[in-house]
């Protein structure tokens, strides 16, 4: 019989969430669903050779409609500490406990995660902040509307690991991990309050997914004993790929379809990471109104023609650029909870870092006659650091060296955080473990 083991630091009240029950039903879910979640994410084309880009003002027109669509008022945040206690005051109707580009994966943000999940939905309203393992008291004394958005199908968690039937032992995957803990501990909870487990799906790649998605939540609906559509998915629109493949993402979910989420700077992440090659340097602003007006159209419009010479940067726009995607990749590797409104760590130093790349890859002039040479880059990434407010617990040098590395990379790496959260965020019994699957 498959299970999990756990190789994970141990802190106060885990064990209330990481039960033997829990794991068997998670393990369970990698029994029937793992082998083909693994063969999913090793079948995906990269999505700049499969991207028809006459479509994408229709993949643009299909976020706007999702941003446009009525909807309950929601807030955002990672269910951690004061952000969760912020977050169960909230006026919104909706709290999306973000579990995935809004939080830093480590282990003791996952669990801690999930007891403050967990709290929520009882109406407790209590949550645990991993720094340093204080209580922050809500002043609501009432169980609110909760969704999760777990963790993409391509993350793994690689301090809880799965032992199959055959003795193969493997990371666990995040997103089954994300889902199977929330939904073994609250969905009976929040059947009793005449609710749904509420799930946001991001990152899909195509309906395969969402009918991969659709088979998961039959099979935890009855092993759990809850009947048919009790789970509902809403989707989030997060990249030229699943804004085009929408209508048939909703048909793979069925019965579980709740509509979909604009994601545009995410979107515009994705795009710009498909279509580097020939993606302009522009320098956006953060907010959701230029993400998802100004600054899409801009850039679907450079995309869809890039034979068109792009114009001087600024040594300013690119500082910028800059700025942000250090600050955030640190407050990532840091741990701490990283959405700031509607900005997520990841999208913004993503997008930062692609745009950055395009710059310094083409040696695309400044200004003021300049090229853009790593020579260039070096002196405005130390002058930044020395201007940075540091302290001895901070990870700006290690923001930085691989924030550099991505930049400066002879080829476009995907998967920035991948690396980041390999190189600093595994435990040390954890990484034995890595370390001898990698020898196997």
């Amino acid at each position: 019989m498959s299970r999990m083991t756990i190789t994970g630091p141990a802190e106060p009240g885990f064990d209330t969430i990481l039960t033997a029950q829990a794991l068997e039903f998670v393990a369970a879910l990698h029994e029937e669903f793992a082998p083909e979640l693994r063969a999913l994410v090793a079948g995906r084309s990269g999505l700049a050779g499969a991207l028809d880009r006459s479509e994408l003002g229709q993949a643009v027109d299909a976020v706007r409609t999702a941003a446009e669509a009525p909807r309950p008022s929601s807030v955002t945040a990672p269910p951690l500490g004061a952000e969760a206690a912020c977050a169960a005051d909230s006026a919104a109707e909706v709290w999306l406990a973000d579990l995935e580009d809004g939080m830093s994966p480590r282990w003791d943000n996952i669990i801690t995660a999930q007891l403050n999940i967990a709290s929520a939905v009882r109406g407790h309203n209590s949550f645990i902040d991993p720094r340093g393992g204080r209580r922050l008291h809500a002043k609501a004394t009432k169980p609110r509307r909760l969704a999760i958005r777990p963790r993409a199908m391509h993350a793994s968690e690689e301090h809880l690991r799965w032992i199959a039937d055959d003795g193969t032992e493997s990371a666990a995957s995040a997103a089954l991990t994300d889902f199977g803990l929330f939904f073994f501990h609250s969905a009976g909870r929040l059947e009793l309050q005449g609710r749904r487990p509420e799930v946001v799906l991001a990152k899909l790649a195509g309906a395969q997914d969402a009918r991969w998605w659709h088979r998961v939540f039959a099979f935890a609906q009855e092993y759990r004993g809850f009947e048919d559509g009790t789970i509902s998915a809403t989707v989030q629109l997060d990249s030229p790929a699943a804004a085009l493949a929408i209508d048939e993402i909703g048909l793979a979910l069925g019965e579980h379809w709740a509509g979909a989420s604009a994601a545009p700077l995410e979107f515009a992440t994705a795009l710009l990471a498909a279509v580097h090659d020939t993606a302009a340097v522009v320098a956006p602003t953060w907010s959701d109104a230029d993400c998802a007006g100004d600054f899409l159209t801009q850039l679907v419009a450079h995309v869809s023609a890039p034979q068109a010479p792009a114009a001087p940067l600024s040594e300013h726009s690119l500082r910028t650029a800059l700025r942000l995607g250090i600050d955030h990749l640190e407050r990532w590797l840091r741990g701490r909870p990283t959405s700031r409104g509607s900005e997520t760590s990841t999208a913004v130093a993503e997008l930062s870092r692609t745009q950055l790349w395009a710059a310094f890859s083409r040696r695309a002039e400044l200004a003021d006659g300049r090229s853009c040479t790593p020579e260039v880059f070096a002196r405005m990434l130390a002058e930044e650091l020395a201007t940075t407010l540091r302290d001895s617990a901070d990870f700006y040098d290690d923001a930085a060296e691989l924030f550099a590395a991505a930049v400066l990379a002879d080829h476009f790496e995907p998967g920035l955080f991948e690396r980041a959260y390999e190189a600093h965020l595994i435990d040390r019994r954890a990484r034995a473990a890595l370390s001898r699957r990698a020898a196997a």
